[in-house]
């Protein structure tokens, strides 16, 4: 996710309710063609999820609710546990027993996607 997607997740996921792309794009100071334009990549990922809203507002966003679940985060963190395990081991059978290191190499490969 680029930083325009990440903004838009963390005040969908702070806020908890349904907002318009115009609502979305002035809390985080970001053009409306670009907000738009994320929240369509987003609702086709299915991490947003996109429905018509009643009398004025007309397309509304919230973040699809499998991120509100408890279920959800802990299978997550397990699952880095195990990537950040696996890591390790390969990292000592390659001469880096460095457990910092393996960590490092994990961010960095979910930050630059």
């Amino acid at each position: 996710m680029n930083s325009i997607e990440c903004r838009i997740f963390e005040v969908l996921y702070d806020i908890k309710e349904p907002l318009t792309g115009y609502e979305i794009a002035k809390i985080i100071g970001a053009p409306i063609s670009s907000t738009y334009y994320f929240l369509d990549k987003m609702a086709e990922k299915n991490i947003v999820v996109k429905f018509q809203g009643q009398g004025k507002k007309k397309t509304l966003y919230g973040l699809n609710p499998i991120f509100f679940s408890t279920e959800f985060w802990e299978k997550v963190i397990q699952s880095l546990k195990e990537i950040v395990e696996k890591m390790y081991e390969l990292n000592c059978e390659f001469g880096y027993p460095d457990p910092e290191y393996a960590l490092r190499v994990l961010i960095n490969a979910i930050i630059k996607k």
